[in-house]
């Protein structure tokens, strides 16, 4: 209810959670409507400064209204990836120089 409530009362901002796929998507399905979400998956590479490994290639499902990782795919660098895709979706929204609202409220999802 926190969830639906702040998406339309216009939050900005990023949630993150962590559970089952199919959960997940029936939250996205109910804050933002059944047909909104066109996700898409792609393969993004994420450089890891001041790591042993130079970069990390993760696969993602993405939507105007979220990104899903797989945090098994993550291999311990949960936070290089996630503050790099917050860092994308922030700078994709200053872009569009677009007032806080439902279409640009971004949820970052992990699943097991």
């Amino acid at each position: 209810m926190e969830l639906r409530t702040l998406m339309r009362e216009g939050g900005c901002g990023h949630v993150i959670f962590e559970g089952q796929p199919t959960v997940i998507w029936a939250i996205l399905r109910d804050a933002f409507g059944p047909d909104r979400i066109q996700a898409r998956d792609e393969c993004k590479a994420f450089k890891l400064k001041g790591e042993t490994e130079g970069k990390i290639e993760v696969n993602i499902k993405q939507s105007p209204q979220h990104i899903e990782v797989n945090r098994s795919e993550l291999k311990g660098y949960e936070k290089h990836v996630i503050l790099e895709l917050m860092k994308e979706t922030r700078n994709v929204i200053s872009k569009k120089h677009t007032p806080c609202g439902l279409n640009i409220v971004k949820q970052l999802f992990y699943t097991r």
